[in-house]
């Protein structure tokens, strides 16, 4: 498997883009290839985008997306799996284990 990467694009900048899309595509894939395999983002073409993440296809990055911008809040390295509501939980569980947490299953109701 290969690298994935993942841009933020703002909507309501959208225009700008369109006007120099050959500049956008440029701007885009050079921060792609500065930021590389590591923790960073970078905002390109400017300020309308962020490359949010860059990891090995194996790996599942955590996102938080708001307020235009992006956070990291986690990597699972899992072979690429989240399909499935096994490794959704897995994903979880790494995430909550990062900030010093224990997810554990509620307890049923009794009807």
């Amino acid at each position: 498997m290969g690298f994935n990467s993942t841009v933020l694009i703002l909507n309501d900048r959208l225009g700008e883009i369109e006007s120099n899309p050959e500049a956008f595509v440029k701007e885009m894939l050079d921060t792609i290839s500065m930021i590389g395999c590591s923790d960073k983002s970078g905002d390109f073409y400017p300020g309308q985008s962020t490359v949010m993440s860059c990891a090995h296809a194996d790996t599942v990055t955590i996102l938080a997306v708001g307020g235009n911008c992006s956070t990291v809040l986690g990597r699972a390295y899992n072979g690429g799996v989240h399909h499935t509501e096994e490794a959704q939980v897995g994903i979880l569980r790494v995430l909550a284990d990062k900030y010093g947490f224990r997810l554990v299953k509620k307890r049923k109701k009794k009807s």
